[in-house]
């Protein structure tokens, strides 16, 4: 389960959030970052990271100008590793089962089971 903060009224009873960079952000620091959340306005959320400048951003982290930069939110480091634990497992599968022949390899138990979670999706 995505445990991302996705609305502006999941900020408002939250002091600090992690984020990891996306977009240009990504490019050169793939570091969480911890943000202090100094104010929560009706579409914008005020931040702050460690001794920075305060700076507007929305709920994709992205500031008023920026458009190609930004940080997912979320609660606590551990949402933080499970996403990254869950994004390696999805690249791992999609690595392994890229080709036709990949099925092969598994179980007949195991193609029925994954077969009947996506159908439940």
């Amino acid at each position: 389960m995505n445990k991302r903060l996705y609305k502006i009224e999941e900020f408002k009873d939250l002091k600090e959030v992690y984020g990891i960079p996306t977009g240009n952000n990504a490019q050169y620091n793939k570091e969480t970052k911890k943000f202090e959340i100094l104010k929560v306005k009706r579409k914008y959320i005020t931040v702050r990271i460690g001794d920075y400048t305060p700076f507007d951003c929305d709920v994709n982290g992205r500031e008023k100008s920026d458009y190609n930069a930004g940080f997912m939110f979320y609660r606590s480091l551990e949402d933080v590793e499970y996403y990254k634990s869950r994004l390696e497992k999805n690249r791992f599968l999609s690595d392994e089962l890229r080709f036709a022949n990949s099925f092969n390899r598994l179980s007949d138990k195991l193609i029925d089971m994954m077969v009947e979670e996506l159908k439940e999706q």
